[in-house]
């Protein structure tokens, strides 16, 4: 499921009212304001850690002895005299994309019909990280419409960058984006739409070292962007 547009939309001007604001003042003052009697460096860049973030830094867990993570999103607001009712839809709204984010990270996966012959197990494993792109983290604040959209430019980039093919694995047929538990898009070569279904398991080329399973991230392959 992800965050509904309007929600997104109240989130983003919030954001966009802090930057604002916070330009015209000094951090200085800011912080002054906000009750940090002695400035210190690390309160200057937790302050513009939290405003250069697209969330405010809600999502990173923090206390300083003054503010949660919350607390100073909300106090910074205030400092900033931003209207309280604004702020208080901005933050909850940025705390629906905290936890959207959370719930389930897409995926698009990159299908090449391949069927295993002789390859060492670790070479594959090594190498599964080539099959599957990840987003960066706002990609999961968008609706459906729009992450097809997004996963069909990023299927048409891949596709040319890795002239058709990916080593080990072969020819590339189509894309699936794993959208959500139970809903998986399939994009062709070009990222046009193709179909929409239920959750299907990809083969995933894993190693086991005692009683560890490794899989691509461990051992270095790289997937794309961090989400």
């Amino acid at each position: 499921m992800t965050v509904e547009s309007s929600d997104t939309g109240v989130a983003s001007r919030l954001v966009g009212a802090v930057r604002r604001n916070a330009q015209s003042t000094s951090a200085f003052i800011v912080l002054q304001r906000m009750g940090y009697r002695r400035v210190r460096a690390r309160h200057l860049s937790r302050l513009a850690a939290v405003v250069g973030d697209d969330l405010l830094g809600l999502d990173q867990p923090s206390f300083d002895f003054h503010y949660t993570a919350e607390g100073f999103a909300r106090k910074l607001c205030e400092v900033l005299e931003i209207d309280r009712g604004t702020s208080e839809r901005g933050i909850t709204a940025l705390r629906d994309c905290v936890t959207n984010r959370r719930a389930y990270v897409p995926y698009l996966f990159v299908d090449t019909d391949f069927r295993r012959a002789s390859q060492p197990i670790f070479v594959l494993a090594a190498m599964e990280g080539q099959r599957r792109l990840m987003f960066a983290r706002h990609f999961r604040d968008l609706s459906w419409d729009a992450q097809i959209e997004m996963a069909g430019k990023r299927a048409r980039q891949h596709y040319v960058q890795a002239k058709g093919a990916l080593a080990i694995w072969g020819d590339i047929e189509r894309y699936h984006l794993y959208q959500a538990p139970g809903r998986v898009v399939t994009l062709n070569t070009c990222g046009a739409f193709i179909t929409v279904r239920g959750a299907v398991s990809m083969p995933r080329a894993t190693m086991s070292h005692g009683t560890r399973t490794i899989e691509a991230g461990v051992i270095g392959a790289s997937g794309g962007a961090t989400p």
